[in-house]
C-alpha cells in the first residue's frame, strides 16, 4: 500500500512559526499561529479559548522514512510503539492551548510543525472524550537526561495544573526529576506507593507527573502548608523505600527558585 499524496488531502490552512528546516524543533515544541485559508473563515466559529487537537500533513519527512518498520531512534520499536513523526502516514497530531484567535490566525502556545506545515483539522479539546485519568506512561518514556526530564515534568504539570505555575508547582517538578534517577523505576510506573505530605501545589505537580487521580489507592496524600517541613516517601514493591524531606519557607519567585539548587529545597533522608 502506497502512502496517499499530499495532493489527495485538502489544507484548510498552515502553520506559521520561525522554524524551518534543517533547524530542529524545540523539544516541548514552539509558540506558532495557524492561518485559516479565506475560504475556511466560516469553519472556526464558535472556537474559544481552551485547548484543541491540531492534524497536520509532516510535509518535510522524507518518504522512504515513512515504512520503516522499527523507531529509528531504537531500532526496538515499531513505529506504532513510539511517538517518532516517522509514520507510514506522516499525520502529525498535537493539543494545543489557544492563546487568541484574531481573523484567520489562532494563535496556540506551542506546536511541533515547522513553518509551512500543512494544516488538516483541527477539533476542540474536550475532556469527557480525551482525558484519562491514571494513564501508565510506556516505560520507555523514562528520561536519563536531567534536563529533558526536568522540561517534560515541567510540561506535564503545565497541562495538568494549568499554564501559570508557582514556585511550590516546580518544586514538585524537581523532586519528581531528582526522585526518579533514585528509583529503579520510572516515578509513572503503577507499582509505586506513594507517602506525599506536601503544600496543595507541590502536591497537584506530583500528582500530574505520577499520573494519579486525587484520591488514588497509591498516593496517600497529606495537605500541609509551606511554612511546615514536608516529606515524601516512595515505595517499590520489593519493599524499598526512597524519601525526601521538603524544606519550610522557600522562595516564593519562580524565575529565583530555577536558580536554586535542589539540596535548598529537599534533601534525602
Amino acid at each position: 500500500m502506497q502512502p496517499p499524496e499530499p495532493q489527495q488531502l485538502q489544507p484548510l490552512g498552515h502553520v506559521r512559526n520561525r522554524i524551518r528546516p534543517p533547524e530542529p524543533l524545540p523539544y516541548n515544541g514552539i509558540e506558532s499561529y495557524l492561518e485559516l485559508l479565506p475560504e475556511f473563515a466560516g469553519a472556526a466559529a464558535g472556537l474559544e479559548a481552551g485547548y484543541i487537537w491540531v492534524v497536520t500533513w509532516l510535509h518535510e519527512l522524507d518518504g522512504a522514512g515513512r515504512l520503516a518498520a522499527t523507531s529509528p531512534a531504537t531500532g526496538r520499536r515499531g513505529y506504532l510503539g513510539s511517538r517518532s513523526p516517522t509514520r507510514l502516514n506522516p499525520v502529525g497530531l498535537t493539543c494545543a492551548r489557544i492563546l487568541s484567535i484574531e481573523g484567520l490566525h489562532i494563535h496556540v502556545d506551542a506546536l511541533d510543525a515547522y513553518d509551512g506545515t500543512p494544516l488538516l483539522d483541527l477539533k476542540p479539546y474536550v475532556r469527557e472524550f480525551d482525558t484519562v485519568f491514571e494513564p501508565g506512561d510506556p516505560a520507555w518514556r523514562r528520561q536519563p537526561n536531567a534536563a529533558l526530564r526536568l522540561a517534560r515534568n515541567w510540561r506535564t504539570v503545565e497541562r495538568f495544573c494549568g499554564s501559570t505555575l508557582t514556585a511550590a508547582h516546580l518544586v514538585g517538578v524537581r523532586l519528581a526529576s531528582a526522585l526518579d534517577p533514585t528509583l529503579d523505576r520510572a516515578v509513572t510506573d503503577p507499582t509505586l506507593q506513594w507517602d506525599c505530605r506536601a503544600p496543595a501545589q507541590t502536591a497537584a505537580a506530583l500528582l500530574a507527573i505520577v499520573g494519579c487521580a486525587l484520591g488514588s489507592p497509591r498516593f496517600q496524600l497529606t495537605l500541609i502548608t509551606e511554612a511546615e517541613p514536608g516529606s515524601v516517601a516512595v515505595s517499590t514493591p520489593s519493599g524499598e523505600q526512597v524519601t525526601y524531606r521538603l524544606e519550610p519557607n522557600i522562595p516564593s519567585d519562580v524565575a529565583a527558585l530555577a536558580g536554586t539548587p535542589d539540596d535548598a529545597l529537599f534533601r534525602r533522608l
